[in-house]
């Protein structure tokens, strides 16, 4: 995930760390939320979800 977020010029406090997870419970949730960014108004939120046993209503 750190290297996308570097390539998107940030650094610093705005990378990952496994002491500063910035809020997320797992690896997994990092990855779904930056996925849900890239991929916005796509129509591939609600696979991903689904595919990971995710509820698509908060």
């Amino acid at each position: 995930m750190n290297i996308i977020r570097t390539r998107a010029g940030l650094s610093g406090n705005a990378l990952f760390s496994s002491a500063n997870m910035q809020g997320y419970a797992s690896v997994l949730d990092v990855v779904l939320d930056e996925r849900r960014l890239e991929l916005a108004f796509e129509t591939h939120r609600v696979f991903d979800l689904f595919r990971n046993n995710r509820n698509v209503f908060p």
